[in-house]
């Protein structure tokens, strides 16, 4: 592999997918943990916690589309990764349950933007079309593994000290920071002209909210809300196994066991999304959606 392939925006890009990963899913069942552990919060307590940083991140998801039509992604990026970083920084001497709502309420909303904001600096690279959808399923697969990588080192570091994991998530949000700035900006303008005419008629009907609010977009709404449900399934699955782990194997052992789940995971879903990604077009989005949706109940 030649110096110029290294540099390459498209492997920038994935050094940014594979940052990002840690910063995208937030602290979750590490959160969970450490205030159950080092804090001596509730169940309830930390249940309303996690509830505020999902409730904020679905809620602002919508609005983070909007914006990153109307602005430079990686400025975005950067500002979300600051709010992150700072959410993270500051939990280990917080005490009050308020003020861990308000952090994660921030963190939440941050995080947010970053999957559309990836996308955009990903649609900027390949076009629409064939490669969109190949470099999305790419995206995924090193997201997973920087979640698994992320995991293990969790694991590793928090037998050294509890509070290493919001550390990495910092270091993580630097690294991401960095690699999304050297993707060159002239290539985030390489769109097909549009005559004058079609950009007036794209400002009313094709940016921000308005095609999912359209009169004529049902469809596109049901999905919406389909995406939203099975997020509000998903996001409390693992904070709740990491604190059954605690309560029945110790709390000495509960993040390397939270950390064994998510590699777990991540490293069947790495192969999973590359194949995803290269199958999307001669398959079709909707069988791939259904099982991804099948999934979740079954397990």
């Amino acid at each position: 592999m030649s110096l110029g392939s290294l540099a390459s925006p498209e492997r920038w890009l994935d050094l940014a997918s594979f940052f990002l990963a840690d910063v995208r899913d937030g602290l979750g069942p590490y959160l969970s943990i450490y205030l159950l552990t080092e804090h001596s919060l509730s169940p309830t307590s930390i249940g309303l916690i996690m509830s505020v940083s999902g409730l904020a991140s679905l809620t602002c998801q919508p609005l983070a589309g909007a914006l990153v039509d109307r602005s430079n992604p990686r400025r975005i990026i950067a500002v979300a990764c600051a709010i992150v970083t700072v959410s993270c920084l500051s939990v280990p001497f917080v005490s009050y349950v308020q003020w861990h709502c308000l952090l994660q309420a921030l963190s939440g909303a941050a995080a947010g933007v970053f999957a559309p904001a990836l996308a955009a600096l990903t649609l900027g690279l390949t076009g629409p079309g064939d490669g969109f959808s190949r470099r999305i399923g790419r995206n995924e697969m090193y997201n997973h593994a920087g979640n698994a990588s992320a995991a293990m080192l969790s694991g590793i570091l928090s037998a050294w000290n509890k509070r290493a994991v919001f550390w990495l998530m910092a270091f993580n949000c630097f690294c991401s920071l960095v690699a999304v700035c050297f993707v060159p900006s002239a290539k985030l303008q390489q769109q097909p002209p549009v005559s004058d005419s079609k950009k007036e008629k794209a400002v009313g009907s094709s940016g921000g909210l308005g095609p999912l609010f359209g009169s004529r977009n049902q469809s596109l709404r049901v999905f919406a809300l389909c995406l939203a449900l099975f997020h509000l399934a998903n996001a409390a699955m693992l904070p709740l196994v990491g604190q059954k782990l605690a309560a029945v194997y110790g709390v000495e052992h509960a993040t390397m066991l939270t950390s064994s789940a998510i590699v777990g995971a991540q490293v069947v879903m790495a192969p999973v999304s590359r194949f995803v990604g290269s199958k999307t077009d001669a398959w079709g989005r909707r069988p791939l959606l259904l099982l991804g949706f099948a999934a979740l109940p079954i397990r």
